[in-house]
């Protein structure tokens, strides 16, 4: 019985990791600003373009409904 019971710990623990470790809209822009940060430093790009689209990320961000600012969370 104590062995079904450590079973069932270790999948509820599992469950926990896997949520936590879940794909989260701020995890999604995260990398979307740093990837666009990374071209800039190894690309032609200019300071202009790498601001553009990185407000474009936020805009979009902003606009999908995942993110609520304030008090709404």
């Amino acid at each position: 019985m104590s062995e079904l019971k450590d079973t069932k710990e270790i999948f509820a623990e599992a469950l926990r990791v896997v949520e936590f470790q879940k794909e989260t809209p701020l995890r999604q822009l995260t990398r979307k600003i740093l990837n666009e940060e990374r071209q800039y430093l190894y690309s032609e790009q200019g300071v202009y373009q790498r601001r553009k689209n990185i407000r474009t990320f936020i805009d979009e961000a902003r606009n999908s409904g995942d993110f609520q600012i304030g008090e709404n969370k």
